[in-house]
């Protein structure tokens, strides 16, 4: 077994009070509140060959195995902690939701050992958001999260529809990257530790809030490590002005806003850690490169 940087996550509830202090939007109506819709769980709208190939190359490049994990949105980030034998993980998302979602997933990662039995467990997941939120979350928030699902999908909780019967959807799923470790039992093998020794967990943070993002930082400093590969799925994608006008939850997009989430992010790297990001406005193709391309303040590991 690889090492395991333990209890990595212990501290990361007294770290989302922080990010998702600093993560809070102003809606159109000019209400502040955390954000909360449909949930990501498979990729959407990537190019899944580009990531296949992409777990190849991290499985057998001794450089970017063994180190820190950071990512937003869904299972993917799964596919390459199990690849790249991450030492632990740090999983965040403005979406209060996808935080909820990840913290309950993880928690049955730990308790199932074998992946057929983790499957088996995700059965009641949809029914278990639901009730963890009624418990978790106030109302306002509740009713925006429904609100965001009906404009998006007609009520799905889920990005796509077809993983409201969730365990059909990853049954059928043994082949794609977001899904591939829940079928393989060494892959599997990984998370499960990583989730058994406290060494993965989530926040809700806003990439274009600064003091969110340097929470993060003091955390990762504080843990005396640096992320070695960062996924960002399409965020940045969706701050780019002028092309965009508004970001992936409705925001209006600036001239600063892509930059600022950039800088923010790339300052939790390790000096020679790589950043997979979704930047092709016409395909959507996941990109794979080094930190050290884009200039920005890197922490050493």
């Amino acid at each position: 077994m690889d090492s395991l940087h333990k209890n990595f996550a212990a501290g990361l509830s007294d770290l989302n009070l922080k990010t998702s202090g600093h993560s809070i939007i102003t809606r159109a109506d000019g209400t502040r509140q955390l954000y909360g819709g449909p949930i990501h769980v498979g990729v959407v709208a990537e190019n899944t060959l580009r990531h296949t190939e992409y777990m190849d190359r991290v499985s057998k490049d001794a450089s970017l195995m063994n180190g820190l994990h950071a990512g937003a949105a869904g299972f993917v980030n799964m596919g390459y902690i199990a690849h790249s034998r991450a030492n632990a993980a740090l999983l965040f998302d403005i979406n209060a939701y996808q935080t909820l979602f990840w913290n309950i997933v993880i928690q049955k990662i730990a308790d199932n050992e074998k992946a057929q039995d983790f499957r088996s467990a995700l059965t009641t997941l949809p029914a278990e958001i639901e009730a963890r939120a009624a418990k978790q979350f106030p109302l306002r928030l509740r009713e925006l999260f429904h609100q965001s699902c009906n404009a998006w999908k007609q009520g799905s909780i889920f990005k796509d529809p077809a993983q409201d019967d969730f365990q059909r959807w990853v049954n059928g799923r043994d082949y794609s990257p977001d899904t591939k470790w829940m079928h393989d039992d060494v892959l599997y093998a990984h998370l499960h530790a990583l989730a058994k020794n406290n060494a993965i967990g989530a926040v809700t943070l806003d990439i274009t809030s600064t003091a969110a993002c340097a929470a993060v930082k003091d955390y990762l400093k504080e843990h005396h490590t640096a992320a070695r590969i960062l996924y960002v799925s399409n965020i940045l994608n969706f701050m780019q002005s002028p092309v965009r006008k508004t970001d992936f939850i409705g925001r209006d997009v600036s001239d600063t806003m892509r930059a600022a989430a950039e800088k923010n992010v790339y300052r939790w790297m390790e000096k020679n850690g790589h950043i997979i990001e979704c930047d092709n406005l016409e395909r959507n193709t996941p990109l794979f490169i080094s930190a050290q391309s884009y200039n920005r303040p890197a922490l050493r590991a």
